[in-house]
């Protein structure tokens, strides 16, 4: 019983983890389509006010009025002002995150449709980081919380767990009931093929089926009484 509840209990966390990673995989490309979506707005809307202001003189007056008239605190931007002991320089332009330019520009950055992203786990919460370069100069990010993403992957882990459980669980009381059902009369044609062995033939069986093993005890009595008649 045991193996066969252990075998049922492994190949069910087998199939639950495929399934975690399916699911995995697309809600973190459903979260980056969405963060891609939210980025390229703020990016097109932003080349075309910088278009039709034309002037670059004015260019991070022009950057911090669109970011702040946007009330969107999850766009940064920063402006490089070269090189320091071989590090580069950034001056905020607009931030209202705990982020830094040298936080964001240190992480591993992959790329994925024309865009640089990376991840960035911080206080318990899970970030997806976007950067675009489409100005000489600047630094755009684009931060989004997907937190939210990894409490849905922990919830479905819990549920799954807890169904696979409840499966071992009923396949282990149904296996119990099926084997009690068929071993039990084997086990009492043992004992009293035992105690005939030890000189006990008054012993029979009280196996009331209609199926095979109900047939074996009726032979195995009729057997019996021919032992003692002898």
């Amino acid at each position: 019983i045991w193996i066969s509840c252990v075998a049922v209990f492994l190949a069910s966390l087998l199939g639950d983890s495929m399934i975690w990673m399916l699911n995995a995989k697309s809600l973190k490309n459903e979260a980056f389509l969405q963060a891609y979506q939210n980025f390229y707005v703020v990016m097109n809307d932003l080349e075309h006010t910088l278009a039709d202001n034309g002037s670059t003189e004015m260019e991070e007056v022009y950057l911090q009025y669109f970011f702040k008239t946007r009330e969107d605190d999850y766009n940064l931007c920063f402006r490089t002002f070269g090189f320091a002991q071989n590090e580069e320089v950034w001056k905020e332009v607009y931030n209202h995150t705990v982020f830094s330019a040298e936080e964001l520009a240190d992480l591993e950055y992959k790329s994925r449709d024309s865009v640089e992203y990376a991840e960035l786990n911080l206080d318990g919460k899970q970030y997806l980081i976007l950067k675009g370069e489409q100005i000489p100069g600047y630094q755009i990010y684009r931060i989004e919380d997907i937190t939210y993403v990894w409490d849905e992957l922990k919830k479905l882990a819990l549920y799954m767990m807890l169904i696979t459980m409840a499966v071992t669980a009923v396949m282990f009381l149904i296996l119990h009931l099926v084997l009690s059902r068929v071993l039990g009369p084997l086990r009492e044609l043992n004992d009293t093929t035992r105690h005939i062995a030890e000189g006990l033939y008054d012993q029979r069986v009280n196996i009331q089926r209609q199926d095979e093993i109900g047939q074996l005890g009726e032979s195995f009595n009729k057997m019996a009484e021919a032992v003692e008649t002898r």
